[in-house]
């Protein structure tokens, strides 16, 4: 295990008390946070999505789902997990910020590495991408890469958000993954 994901269980542990009686609630996850940044002098971010929460520190991030039906339609951290799982088969993980997974008190949570952003106008981080690596996001469903779910870790460019896969969604109960029923030939790719 790495060493921001032993600082993230023990986060965990320790913010659980403050979130865990509403993690359906990003409006109340954020106030509970709160709270817990003032007691522990800590500067913990939260951002939400459709259908997860992050929990962002200066080294890690920390993902929940929260919105079952967002989930099942949208894709959840389970989703990012099965995809990781294939890109690392497939020689692609290099592309992700790395997730795990922990249980704590019943509550499934995601941890991953912090990136830094990426400051793109244009909004497209997938232009810090070849040609191959969008061919591989697409024949992959990947198709939610805007800017905010790219940045750069180890001076590379790294997908932080890629729970969102059109075919995977509907797939992520499913215990095995054939990748190559998810590969449509490999066409040109084109992102506008």
């Amino acid at each position: 295990m790495r060493d921001y994901e032993l600082r993230a269980i023990d986060f965990i542990k320790e913010i659980c008390p403050f979130i865990e009686e509403d993690l359906t609630s990003p409006f109340i996850v954020r106030q509970n946070v709160a709270f817990y940044n003032m007691k522990y002098n800590r500067k913990v971010v939260v951002r939400s999505g459709c259908a997860r929460i992050a929990l962002i520190t200066s080294d890690y991030v920390v993902k929940f789902d929260y919105d079952p039906e967002e989930v099942e339609s949208l894709g959840g951290c389970q989703n990012e997990m099965y995809l990781y799982d294939i890109a690392e088969r497939e020689g692609y993980a290099y592309l992700f910020a790395k997730i795990s997974h922990v249980q704590w008190h019943g509550h499934d949570f995601y941890i991953m590495p912090r990136v830094h952003g990426i400051n793109d106008s244009n909004g497209r981080g997938w232009q810090y991408m070849t040609p191959k690596e969008r061919a591989w996001c697409k024949a992959h469903s990947l198709t939610d890469l805007h800017c905010g779910n790219f940045g750069f870790r180890e001076g590379r460019i790294c997908i932080i958000d890629y729970g969102f896969q059109e075919d995977l969604v509907e797939e992520c109960d499913s215990s095995s993954y054939d990748s190559e029923s998810y590969y449509d030939g490999g066409e040109e790719v084109s992102y506008s």
